[in-house]
């Protein structure tokens, strides 16, 4: 025994012994060791469309590096005055590793284009900028022939804010055999004379195009300005059509807190229609 506990009363020193004998070591800190994807944040493809470079940032998901096998894909689009690192450098990409990890989505491609604030369509606004033409023919066959995709319908999503939630309702109804699913988040659906008429485009659908449109799902929050206008109006107008969607909204504003607690249902939803 220590010289030192013979100095004390006994009642102490039995404290004084119990006290050193029961501490407990560190705990150790928590390793997260679950695959992640990789996200290169900022590349090119050359548009003879657009007439020279444009950027582009994508998600490879774990074991792409690893393995020979193709993915499903997700063109994920982002708002106006954005760019397309805006979902990366808002951690989409800890929310598709988590998903993928918990088997909540299934490993997927995630391509997302710089939308250059032209609403994913051609001549946005009055001007001449042939968008749509360059997405469509240029950048998603780019996309599907560099990267190991299984490029077609059944494999093939697409989503977006705000203006992105315009550009992904415009190409999902424009396009129906493109696409298995579309998610806008907060979509800017009602643009006037500035951009083609979701409406008139849905409207001008065959009954063969209407049969296979893709899922449609809408979420906007209570407290964002494009709620009415957008969001409550287009919903009433695909109820008053007979289109199939799903409208979902929430407490919530027209910012990134809301469309980050969007991603997972939109991820999860495309993987639903996933081979």
């Amino acid at each position: 025994m220590n010289l030192k506990y013979l100095l004390l009363p006994f009642s102490i020193l039995i404290a004084a012994i119990s006290c050193e004998n029961t501490e407990e070591p560190e705990p150790e800190e928590y390793a997260d060791t679950s695959p992640k994807g990789t996200v290169i944040a900022d590349d090119l493809i050359n548009s003879e469309t657009l007439g020279g470079p444009q950027h582009y940032a994508i998600y490879l998901p774990p074991g792409y590096d690893t393995s020979s096998i193709e993915f499903p894909v997700m063109y994920l689009l982002h708002g106006m005055w954005g760019s397309y690192k805006d979902w990366s450098s808002h951690g989409m990409a800890g929310i598709v590793n988590d998903l993928i990890a918990w088997e909540s989505a299934k490993p997927m491609v995630i391509a997302m284009p710089d939308g250059l604030d032209a609403f994913y369509c051609n001549n946005y606004n009055g001007g001449d900028l042939l968008y749509e033409d360059y997405f469509i023919d240029e950048f998603i066959p780019y996309v599907e022939s560099t990267y190991r995709i299984r490029a077609s319908k059944q494999n093939r999503a697409i989503a977006g804010l705000s203006m992105g939630g315009y550009g992904t309702t415009f190409h999902a109804f424009k396009r129906p055999e493109l696409f298995c699913c579309a998610y806008s988040m907060s979509g800017a659906l009602s643009m006037g004379e500035s951009a083609p008429d979701l409406k008139e485009l849905i409207t001008s659908l065959t009954s063969e195009q209407l049969e296979s449109l893709p899922a449609y799902i809408m979420e906007c929050g209570t407290e964002d300005f494009l709620v009415n206008q957008s969001n409550v109006d287009f919903d009433a107008f695909l109820t008053e059509q007979g289109v199939a969607h799903t409208y979902i909204t929430r407490p919530g504003s027209h910012d990134w807190p809301f469309w980050m607690e969007c991603l997972p249902k939109a991820l999860t939803k495309a993987s639903s229609f996933f081979d």
